[in-house]
């Protein structure tokens, strides 16, 4: 285990032990959250690992995981924290060769409380967050912000291995320079959660972070080379360990969160602060789906699997990648400098959003208004036009059925683009009879469909 903890004398039992080792082959993490939901089910129902397993054999354990089940919903435990108990007593009773098996189901056993209430910020927010963070805090930041990486794809659980500076293309070891922005960054398969390989990217703002925080480093001596780490631990001058394990890397976030004053937010939001950009990215035919899927670190369909192999990845392809992810940086980094520096591009994806989520198509010459306004004149021009009925270039209500026949037309055209589309919840019904596909619903009564 990374640590010890009060329910490591379980593994004193040989069948403990040798069942604790099977999980860790497949994830250290959730072998020691087995070993521990295990340990909690016999702290509280007064029984062994041993005593588990004769009444899984005589069936008794049906009725006793009932009570328990019982007793965490008296005290308001949420059904997917429940769930565990349950996976990690299958696990133990399996792996014994017992042929018994819990089946309860479990109520909300998939729903995640804290997720779905959960907000994400907003890019003023995330810069607010990142000015309060430590330097190595801010390039965890910018990693899981930026480029959507996992917490333990930075520092793994056990502090084993992290990503080192070799896993970033074109960085000049020497002077800290870097051959390309955004650069890419490679995630190796034994740091990506699917055990495969990928690679994700990083843009100036990030790489600004990276290149003051490794100035610093270099100041006070340390040379870099490729086995270098990204994010140094420093703890003694014998410790063997040079990779902060993921419970720091996301304490360093959590702590930068408490003093910006978001005291409920976790850092786990940040990779979907990423995922929501990109997503709004690919609405607007900035990255298609399948390579939004891939910098993410998700296996993705077969087709993903054939396209994205590690051998196709040629120099050809991955510049489209970049070129993708590069007209996402507006949606992703918090620099007012950098949004600033492309004001053009920001005004005009506001606008396609307005007429996207509100399904009106304003004039050339109303366009061009627009975008001549200063900021604020600009956001009020825009609330205005948001909080108007829903109407066409005449001004007269969109007959829903209309709407999802012309847009089934134009999106069946479609070969390399995004075939998603954000619309009114109250047109849902007209949409679906019309051959698409509901793939979520966002805030703002709006939908996201897609044409198959």
């Amino acid at each position: 285990m990374a640590w010890k903890n009060k329910h490591s004398k379980l593994l004193e039992d040989e069948k403990v032990l040798d069942w604790y080792n099977a999980c860790r082959r497949t994830s250290v993490l959730n072998a020691d959250v087995s070993l521990r939901n295990l340990g909690l089910f016999c702290e509280r129902m007064d029984t062994t690992p041993g005593r588990i397993l004769e009444m899984a054999d005589t069936g008794e354990l049906r009725q006793v995981f009932r009570e328990y089940m019982k007793i965490m919903e008296d005290q308001k435990m949420a059904g997917s924290y429940i769930v565990k108990y349950k996976t990690a007593l299958n696990s133990w009773i399996r792996h014994n060769d017992i042929p018994f098996r819990i089946e309860d189901k479990i109520h909300d056993s998939d729903k995640f409380r804290t997720v779905f209430h959960e907000k994400v910020p907003s890019q003023s927010e995330l810069l607010s967050i990142i000015r309060n963070a430590s330097k190595r805090g801010r390039i965890a930041i910018s990693l899981m912000a930026f480029s959507g990486m996992r917490p333990e794809s930075i520092g793994d659980y056990e502090g084993t291995d992290g990503i080192r500076l070799g896993d970033i293309e074109g960085l000049n070891f020497k002077t800290l320079e870097f051959e390309k922005s955004p650069a890419i960054i490679t995630v190796r398969d034994n740091l990506s959660k699917t055990r495969d390989e990928y690679f994700t990217l990083i843009g100036d703002e990030g790489i600004t972070y990276i290149r003051e925080y490794l100035n610093d480093r270099q100041k006070e001596g340390e040379k870099f080379n490729k086995d270098t780490p990204l994010i140094r631990f420093r703890w003694g001058k014998d410790t063997k360990r040079d990779v902060p394990r993921t419970l720091l890397i996301t304490r360093e976030i959590r702590d930068a969160m408490r003093k910006a004053g978001f005291d409920d937010m976790r850092p786990y939001v940040l990779r979907r602060y990423f995922a929501s950009a990109l997503s709004i990215g690919e609405m607007r035919g900035y990255i298609t789906h399948e390579w939004r899927q891939f910098i993410m670190g998700h296996k993705g369909d077969m087709e993903a699997h054939y396209v994205n192999a590690k051998g196709n990845l040629n120099d050809e392809i991955k510049q489209v990648v970049r070129d993708s992810y590069e007209r996402c940086l507006d949606l992703l980094e918090s620099s007012p400098k950098a949004r600033t520096d492309s004001s053009k591009v920001y005004y005009e994806a506001m606008i396609d959003s307005i007429e996207i989520t509100k399904g009106i198509t304003l004039t050339p010459e109303d366009r061009t208004r627009l975008m001549g306004l200063d900021f604020s004149a600009f956001k009020e021009e825009l609330k205005k036009i948001a909080d108007g009925s829903v109407t066409d270039v005449k001004g007269e209500e969109i007959d829903p059925e209309e709407s999802a026949r012309i847009d089934r037309i134009a999106l069946s055209k479609t070969i390399n683009g995004s075939r998603q589309k954000v619309i009114s919840l109250n047109f849902i019904e007209a949409y679906i009879n019309e051959g698409f596909e509901f793939i979520n619903a966002i805030p703002g009564d709006k939908a996201i469909v897609r044409l198959p």
